[in-house]
Formats: structure tokens, sequence, C-alpha cells
């Protein structure tokens, strides 16, 4: 568990999403701890690590030092396993990674990159712009801190409609709780113009404000395409943008490609990879028993 000046270390450093304890507990059911600049979470069978060094993010946005702080890593892990000595272990990180003792459960590893937006220097596109402008025509923008009735609502459709193996589901069922607990998450949320009183939400993100220099672009959820109204996710990305510049932020992360979709949205905006992803998982060897 983390004492309140660890946490304080961590959200100030954080820039990848699985370095907000808020996030990530509520949806592992997990609890965090901070090792040699390293965060990881466990419960009694199962230890997640993550392979991102607290304070690296600078060295990641200008490539310096990178292999120095890629040769830390696999010490810090084992110190970790040989400390807790979990049966499972999950990893994030920018490497592909071993763990004494235990045989990776897949063949394939999975990878993708962590993008960002520098909003500093952001300039946009008059295209983009004009979507800006072609979703302000019919919306209007309301942020909150907790999740209605109408964000549930526009959640359940959303799930029915993109049809998520039933563990990815499980996963988003976790979103209510996690809002409305953590003290940095917040909806923006889009609704036809005049329309708020009457349920007519068409969309939000969430995102959440760290302590430190990110804040991090989480969710889009969006209902269904007969009441999609052109440049809702545009108009919603800008207000992402203006209010995390009003509240002193200077990138926000914008999570992982997932899709070619999802990736072209982000590249539109002037997104740019910050750091690999590898997800690795082991279990722990029998052979010797």
């Amino acid at each position: 568990m983390l004492s309140q000046n660890e946490l304080t270390y961590v959200l100030k450093n954080a820039y990848i999403p699985e370095h907000l304890p808020s996030y990530f507990q509520y949806f592992s059911k997990m609890e965090p701890f901070v090792e040699d600049k390293f965060l990881y979470y466990k419960n009694e069978d199962v230890l997640s690590f993550i392979g991102y060094p607290l304070e690296a993010g600078e060295l990641y946005l200008t490539n310096q030092d990178v292999d120095k702080v890629h040769k830390e890593i696999p010490a810090v892990l084992d110190r970790i396993v040989e400390q807790h000595k979990p049966t499972e272990v999950k990893i994030i990180a920018p490497i592909e990674l071993s763990v004494k003792g235990y045989k990776i459960e897949k063949t394939t590893i999975e990878s993708d990159s962590y993008s960002i937006l520098d909003i500093q220097n952001l300039k946009i596109p008059s295209k983009v712009k004009n979507m800006i402008n072609r979703g302000s025509r019919e919306l209007e923008i309301f942020f909150s801190r907790d999740f209605s009735t109408q964000n549930h609502r526009l959640l359940l459709e959303f799930l029915k409609d993109k049809r998520f193996p039933e563990t990815s589901s499980s996963f988003y069922y976790n979103i209510p709780d996690y809002v409305i607990y953590s003290e940095t998450a917040m909806n923006i949320n889009a609704y036809k113009i005049g329309q708020r009183a009457k349920d007519e939400l068409l969309g939000y993100n969430i995102v959440d404000f760290s302590q430190g220099d990110f804040c991090f672009y989480l969710f889009n959820i969006t209902g269904d395409e007969e009441d999609y109204v052109p440049g809702t996710s545009d108009l919603l990305f800008y207000e992402m943008v203006q209010l995390a510049g009003e509240k002193g932020k200077k990138y926000i992360n914008m999570g992982l490609g997932i899709s070619g979709g999802i990736k072209k949205f982000k590249e539109k905006w002037g997104a740019k990879d910050l750091v690999n992803y590898k997800f690795m998982s082991y279990k722990k060897s029998t052979f010797f028993s």
C-alpha cells in the first residue's frame, strides 16, 4: 500500500495511465506499491509490474538515455518477484522481459505504443477545426465529476454496439466506480443543445487530471450511430485540450493505438508515439516441483 508521500510522488511523475493508482485499482482490484521508481500492484496470487520508471517521462519525450533506463528494469522486476513469489506475474513494459522460474502464458507478446499530444505547441488542422465547428452548432458541453444515469445508459449502448468479448466488457463495467471515487477523473459530456433535461447525451470523454505535467485521455463513449452528430468526438476532444491547458498541463497521454481507426483519430490531432508497449503474462513453472 502507498503512503501519502509515495502517492504524491507517483501522481507527480505519472506519464502512462497505469501509473494512476485510482485508475488501475478500480479495474484490477489490486493494491499499489513502489519499489525503486517502479510501480507495481498485487493481490494474494497475482503481481502486475508496471515497467515504466517514474521520473522517466521527460526522457521518453526527448528520447534521451532510454537504453540506460531499460537496463534497470529486469533487476527491479526480479527483486519484486523474489520478494512476493506470486503465482502469476503480469507485465507491461517498453521492452520484452522474462521472469526466472515462470513460463509465459502465450507464445505471442502483445505490442502497441502509447501516444502523446503536446498541447503547448498544438496547431489544430483546418479540417479538424471544421469538424469542431460542425459539432458546436448542435451540441453543448458540460463538465461533471459524477457518473449520471445518462452516462450509464450511453455506456451500455456503447458496449452493445461494440460487441466486445466478455473480458473487455467487464473492464468497462468498472468505469462508473472509477469516475465516482477518483479525485482527479472528469466527464466531458456532449448534449444536444437545449436537450440536457431530456437525456439527450450523445457522447462523453473521461479524462484524468493528475498532479504532474500529464493528463490522461482514457475513454471516448458515443451512442447509436443514428443519433450521432458529426464532429462530436472532435468537439469533446477540443474541450478536453482547452481544460487541460487551463489546468496547467503540458501533455495529454492519448493511450494505446488499439485499432487503426482510433490511431488515425489521434494522429489527425497531432499525436506522436511516446513509448513502446509490451504486455506479457507469466505463470509459476512447476516443471521442477
